[in-house]
């Protein structure tokens, strides 16, 4: 009956903290998946934001000496210029 007792809290002590693990690590591992998550999420955006600032950038350099620059979106290709040099035709290439 005691070794009967004596097995029977060993049971109890294994579940009441082992359950608590299990709960413990699956929300840890569910936190770090989530960050991983959003930091590649941010990694992206910032990506993004940077393509385009840089795009911008060059077409404003590039059109400032009244150049003009072929920009090409799948099969379509527009050029741009400078409105200012369209209306002063004298500074045109």
């Amino acid at each position: 009956m005691l070794t009967l007792l004596l097995l029977d809290n060993k049971v109890y002590v294994v579940l009441a903290v082992g359950i608590p693990l299990l709960f413990l690590n699956y929300f840890l591992l569910e936190g770090l998946s989530e960050k991983k998550y959003q930091d590649s999420v941010d990694n992206f955006i910032n990506g993004y934001d940077e393509g385009v600032r840089d795009s911008i950038s060059s077409l404003y350099n590039n059109t400032e000496n009244c150049n003009i620059v072929p920009i090409f979106i799948e099969n379509k290709t527009r050029n741009l210029i400078d409105f200012s040099c369209i209306e002063n035709e004298s500074n045109l290439p």
